[in-house]
């Protein structure tokens, strides 16, 4: 038997149910034991769903009695007790469950019930670089393999004591678990192992993200997130696929329309932000009404469906740790800080040769490069004949001395950010067109960092900004993939700018 089974905060359950009666389903089944009290409930008549091509070939067709559709049957069955509740998944009722359930359950109970020595497949998600979510499979009793700047969504994996939870199982948002139950009093014997289990110390690390739950701390995140919906800064996530529980939807031949009550937008085959704002504007949309917008989505295997803006959207919080989630507001956890500063302190080296009267500086980005000119330095600060892309200038790097290349930045380590970007970019473009470059004979790249900062940080681990540790990773390990050496100079920006032009070493 596979069970795909949710936890269900119990302040939730009110809202649940009503969910669950509005899209169809209804109680035909109930029970009351000792502990639990168990409630099935069914789509007893689902709404035919139409057959997009059936409409093409129409006359093909003729000669049926009617027009083709599809019936989905689905349902849930809600498991409550005192302390504890739980939801077990069929059909397509994890759309409506995930809404409701508490999504860290799933990777919680992977920390304590799977064997990370046997993972069969991992999904994960990068906040900084090209990479955003990943898919990979393993074969058998390989262990769990976590990058740093990772934060794991979802895993496949063998379990400890197959006895218990059968020899393997899928963790997501859900628990998806494949064994054998006893028909009288299995079910609600494993419910409650579950929940014991919840309360036993994890037994491995996992980098991720958890639920901000402060009520206070989400409606300024919202706030700013209203923000940057009416100006810039927010775009929608990527939906090459989506994680439901632990199921993975991947996208195919699917419409859009953006609605609010009686607006509705022209169809759409991508989800933009200029026809987000458009469809604000057109239908005097106001700040407060924002979160009312609602995506339409028409595909040709199931019924039409909807879901909030806010779940759609890709946005972080400056300067901390939060980000928004598939709606939810989200926090890395100590497991991915702790990951994220091992690997950017061992892998990224900080140059220790820097000659000592710099390690302050009081001129500009422009006359520092100017200055090292006279210390053998070649300036290529503004020079756009190293890089060459058709309709672009591109700088490849402010310093080169040796086969050490050198880009300048100044700044607040949220500053510092665009030159990771930067150098991320023209190593990407060599990757794919090398002939752009009119020589690119490099075997380390040095970020040369002046911090705004009253102290710097002696290691890069030290710095504050999740973002830019993020942003310094991704820059790291495409450095590595090219069999280059990630290097970074660190220096103190002082905060007044006096220009010393003949500064000798």
């Amino acid at each position: 038997m596979k069970l795909n089974v949710f936890l269900i905060p119990l302040a939730n359950m009110a809202r649940l149910r009503e969910k669950i009666e509005a899209v169809g389903m209804e109680s035909i089944y109930h029970n009351q034991t000792d502990e639990w009290s168990a409630e099935f409930y069914f789509s007893t008549t689902p709404d035919p769903i139409e057959i997009p091509w059936a409409k093409d070939f129409a006359t093909e067709l003729a000669a049926l009695p009617e027009v083709p559709h599809n019936e989905m049957y689905y349902g849930a069955y809600l498991w409550r007790s005192d302390d504890i509740c739980f939801a077990i998944s069929f059909g397509k009722s994890h759309f409506y469950l995930r809404e409701f359930c508490d999504s860290d359950f799933g990777l919680s109970m992977a920390k304590r019930i799977g064997d990370k020595d046997d993972v069969r497949q991992k999904a994960a998600r990068r906040y900084a670089g090209r990479s955003t979510k990943q898919i990979r499979s393993y074969r058998r009793e390989s262990a769990l393999d976590i990058e740093s700047g990772e934060s794991v969504d979802y895993l496949h994996a063998a379990t400890r004591d197959s006895e218990t939870w059968g020899s393997w199982a899928k963790f997501g948002s859900s628990l998806l678990l494949s064994l054998t139950i006893d028909q009288d009093g299995g079910l609600p014997a494993l419910l409650r192992k579950i929940a014991d289990e919840l309360k036993k110390p994890e037994l491995f690390a996992l980098p991720r993200t958890e639920i901000v739950k402060d009520k206070v701390l989400i409606e300024r995140y919202d706030d700013e997130l209203i923000d940057a919906i009416v100006s810039k800064g927010v775009e929608f996530e990527e939906t090459a696929h989506q994680l439901v529980g632990v199921d993975f939807v991947f996208t195919s031949n699917e419409h859009y329309f953006f609605q609010r009550r009686r607006a509705i937008s022209p169809q759409l085959n991508r989800l933009g932000m200029h026809e987000l704002r458009e469809f604000i504007d057109q239908n005097e949309i106001t700040r407060d009404q924002i979160f009312d917008i609602k995506i339409a989505v028409v595909r040709e295997d199931s019924k039409k469906y909807s879901y909030p803006i806010k779940k759609s959207l890709e946005y972080s919080i400056s300067d901390q740790k939060v980000f928004l989630r598939a709606g939810e507001w989200v926090r890395f956890n100590e497991d991915y800080a702790r990951f994220l500063d091992d690997y950017i302190d061992s892998v990224i080296e900080i140059d220790r040769t820097i000659e000592p009267d710099l390690l302050e500086i009081d001129t500009t980005e422009p006359e520092f490069n100017k200055d090292l000119k006279n210390r053998g330095y070649e300036v290529a600060d503004r020079d756009f004949t190293i890089l060459k892309l058709r309709n672009y200038k591109i700088e490849a790097w402010d310093l080169r001395k040796g086969k050490t290349a050198y880009a300048v930045k100044f700044g607040s380590p949220q500053d510092l950010g665009y030159v990771c970007d930067q150098a991320g970019n023209v190593l990407e473009i060599y990757r794919n067109e090398p002939a752009a470059f009119r020589s690119i004979d490099i075997d380390k790249y040095c970020l040369w960092l002046g911090f705004k900062l009253a102290q710097v940080p002696k290691r890069l681990s030290e710095t504050n900004s999740i973002i830019f540790k993020q942003k310094l990773e991704a820059w790291a390990r495409k450095c590595q993939t090219m069999n280059i050496t990630p290097m970074v100079r660190i220096s103190r920006k002082l905060p007044s700018v006096k220009h010393v032009a003949n500064r000798q070493p």
